[in-house]
């Protein structure tokens, strides 16, 4: 089967590695600010983290629905005569 949407496919990876790099971003600042910031900091940049590669997965998630529906289509699809 073809692989379709190569965009969003695309859109998807850099979704997931900007999650990754907030996270870093996120860890690196609260270790070099320190002091009582440092939990709030590595919460907040979790969350961020995660809901960042999250919405990364819904492209992702998107694309398997109509690939989905795509076989569905074509295995119910009745011969032409």
């Amino acid at each position: 089967m073809e692989k379709r949407y190569p965009a969003l496919r695309i859109v998807s990876l850099l979704y997931k590695i900007l999650a990754l790099l907030v996270f870093l971003l996120f860890i690196v600042g609260g270790v070099i600010g320190g002091g009582g910031g440092l939990i709030g900091g590595l919460i907040l940049g979790t969350l961020t983290a995660v809901f960042i590669y999250a919405f990364g997965e819904l492209f992702r998630l998107l694309i398997d629905v109509e690939e989905n529906l795509r076989r569905i289509v074509n295995a119910v699809k009745k011969p032409e005569f």
